[in-house]
């Protein structure tokens, strides 16, 4: 070895360059003394390069999982904070209705597009199938008890909410929101909590009709016609 020959003629000056040549050199006879079948020093390198190249590629797997964890908490964060039902919903305390459907609505014998109607076909504490109309009133009465109130079909009643803030019904990018509080209802004929009226519902040829209460809103009747 001529690292060694310089050891035993005494020379101490340390050749870089001839260290490097004679790293290359071993390498390359360590190299033709594996057999090549085996393939392990010429293919080290690959190894190496696929083994770098895969640590790097979940590095930055790993960085965009990490990205897109900070935006949706962000946009969560901010949405609740103008929408508190969404957290609501989230947490599964709350229940997205979805979009205003296709359907022309009369207040007095007169379209009014200020209205807007909603179907639901869940009920809360029942697995059944609904066939319920929420509507949305954009002018109500002074005390808040209509700005938005259910129609049931199935069972034939007119309902208002028992609660209508922001935490029991909002509209996000104009899907609309319930909650489970806001998914109680005090029928209008209840002389206590409803409004001690009957609204005389009636259902037929895909047409709504019934009456509101006299004296809450600026109209007394209302249809509605599903498209």
């Amino acid at each position: 070895m001529q690292i060694q020959a310089w050891f035993r003629a005494g020379q101490t000056t340390f050749n870089f360059s001839s260290y490097i040549q004679l790293y290359i050199f071993n390498q390359r006879r360590l190299s033709a003394d594996v057999p090549k079948a085996f393939g392990i020093i010429p293919n080290l390198h690959k190894a190496l390069l696929v083994g770098c190249y895969f640590k790097m590629t979940l590095r930055k797997l790993l960085k965009i999982f990490i990205g897109l964890l900070s935006v949706i908490a962000v946009a969560i964060g901010l949405t609740s904070i103008s929408h508190p039902i969404f957290l609501k919903w989230l947490a599964g305390s709350a229940m997205h209705i979805g979009k205003p459907i296709r359907a022309t609505v009369y207040t007095n014998g007169q379209v009014n597009n200020d209205i807007k109607v909603y179907h639901s076909e869940k009920y809360w504490k029942s697995a059944d199938i609904a066939n319920n109309y929420i509507v949305n009133l954009k002018e109500f009465d002074s005390d808040g008890m209509l700005k938005y109130f259910e129609i049931n079909l199935k069972d034939k009643w007119i309902g208002r909410p028992i609660a209508t803030t922001k935490d029991d019904y909002d509209i996000i990018f104009g899907h609309l929101f319930q909650s489970e509080t806001g998914g109680i209802f005090a029928l209008f004929q209840d002389d206590m909590k409803g409004f001690n009226f009957n609204p005389h519902l009636l259902y037929k040829d895909r047409q709504i009709n019934f009456n509101v209460p006299p004296g809450l809103l600026k109209f007394d009747s209302l249809r509605i016609e599903l498209q």
